[in-house]
């Protein structure tokens, strides 16, 4: 018997539209490395790498690592980001707890976090919104192109 204290599955979580939004936002950032951009949190930086799927590595906000160094090269960022589709940002709420939770203990670890140069983020599906709308630009653009420099002069 089903527990009533205990949120429902939604449809959106068994069916993997979270999944796909995570995707997307791997994509976003993937794009962004090979441009040579920078992250949402430091967008002077350059993308030097990108790790998936952190619990193995200790972290607790899990879902991909980021990092980037600024111009001089001199400081490394990491952006530890949680992905979720949506998100009640209510204390009752089981997952967003967690979400907090985990980030927290993230925050706290330094041997995985330095207070001073990195940062912690959540992203939903309404604030990557705009972002998708250029993710899609980005691959039409390279679609109607015949090579990288083409493509590079484009944008």
């Amino acid at each position: 018997m089903e527990s009533h204290s205990e949120r429902p599955i939604s449809a959106l979580e068994k069916g993997g539209r979270g999944t796909v939004f995570e995707m997307w936002t791997l994509t976003y950032h993937l794009i962004k490395m090979l441009v040579g951009a920078g992250t949402l949190t430091n967008l002077n930086d350059t993308i030097s790498s990108i790790s998936f799927q952190l619990r193995s590595d200790q972290y607790r906000t899990d879902d991909f690592l980021v990092v980037s160094t600024d111009d001089q090269k001199t400081t490394t960022h990491r952006l530890l980001v949680q992905v979720k589709h949506s998100i009640r940002f209510n204390r009752s709420d089981k997952n967003y707890r967690k979400v907090v939770e985990n980030a927290f203990i993230d925050f706290n670890n330094a041997a995985l976090f330095n207070r001073e140069t990195d940062k912690i983020a959540l992203y939903t599906r309404s604030i990557f919104a705009e972002a998708s709308k250029n993710i899609t630009r980005l691959l039409e653009l390279a679609r109607a192109k015949s090579n990288s420099t083409e493509f590079f002069d484009a944008i």
